[in-house]
Parts: C-alpha cells; sequence; structure tokens
C-alpha cells in the first residue's frame, strides 16, 4: 500500500520504480497529480506484469476498497497471466528496467565526466586567459594592426 505521492510517481513511470532518468516521467507526474486534484480520475491500483505479477494499492483506500481493490487485481493477474497476447512478455522486466536504468545513468555519468573535464581547465583559468588574452590584444593593435593615428584621437 502506498501513499498518494508514491502512487502517482509510480504510474508515471509505468509502475516501474526503478527507470532511466528522464524529463517524461516528471510531466507525467505533473498530469496524473493534476488529474486526481481535479476529481478527474485516481488511481486505486495499479497492476505490473511480472513474475509474480506486482501490485500496488492506494493507503488512503478503505478497507472495502482495498477488498475489492485486491479482487480486481486478481482478475489483473489471472488475465496477464493466461492471455495469448502477453504469453512472449519478458516477465523478468522489473530487474532488465534496474538494469537499463544503471546502464544508462553510468553512460549519462561518464558524458558529465567527460564534458566536466573539458571545462575544468576553463573555469580554473578563466581570469588569467582574459588577462593574457587582453596583453595580446593591446600589443598586436600597437605593434602590428594598427598606426597610433588609428588609436589615439
Amino acid at each position: 500500500m502506498l501513499p498518494f505521492g508514491v502512487m502517482n510517481s509510480l504510474a508515471a513511470c509505468g509502475g516501474f520504480p526503478k527507470r532511466y532518468p528522464h524529463w517524461k516521467w516528471g510531466m507525467g507526474y505533473e498530469q496524473i497529480s493534476k488529474r486526481d486534484a481535479d476529481g478527474v480520475g485516481r488511481i486505486y491500483e495499479m497492476v505490473v506484469n511480472t513474475d509474480p505479477v506486482c501490485a500496488y494499492l492506494q493507503e488512503i483506500n478503505t478497507v472495502t476498497d482495498q477488498k475489492l481493490v485486491m479482487a480486481h487485481v486478481y482478475g489483473h493477474a489471472d488475465f496477464l497471466k493466461n492471455n495469448f497476447y502477453f504469453s512472449t512478455t519478458n516477465r523478468k522486466m522489473l530487474d532488465e528496467m534496474v538494469n537499463h536504468a544503471t546502464r544508462i545513468r553510468r553512460y549519462a555519468l561518464s558524458i558529465i565526466r567527460d564534458e566536466a573535464y573539458y571545462f575544468a581547465p576553463q573555469a580554473a583559468t578563466k581570469i588569467i586567459n582574459e588577462g593574457w588574452t587582453s596583453y595580446w590584444q593591446s600589443h598586436l593593435m600597437t605593434h602590428h594592426f594598427c598606426q597610433a593615428s588609428e588609436i589615439v584621437h
């Protein structure tokens, strides 16, 4: 049983708690939360086609609602397990998604690290770089590119 915010967060990620980081999960969360706040739709349960089937229930459901929802979840679980269209579904997808998320995070961190290493010297030498540039700008303008009459009025 989950609180409102956690249930909406899981629903935004398709019911899988470990997903790769993406802006669309946050956008989905906002849409689901707004829908619930406006009274247009409320999530009573969420069923994920894994082995064993994973079901999430809202903790704010009444006891009678929970019983009704559990019976409903049983129907989903039976359908997912026995329907032909789901016969080729990878029921270990939760593990797959955790692995995907881990690989994507590592890859994203390696990209961030590479870019940080590129920009680190620029950040560390910004002031001296501008000073050095000013020296060469002044030297080239006064000794090679311009006559004194072009600079001093």
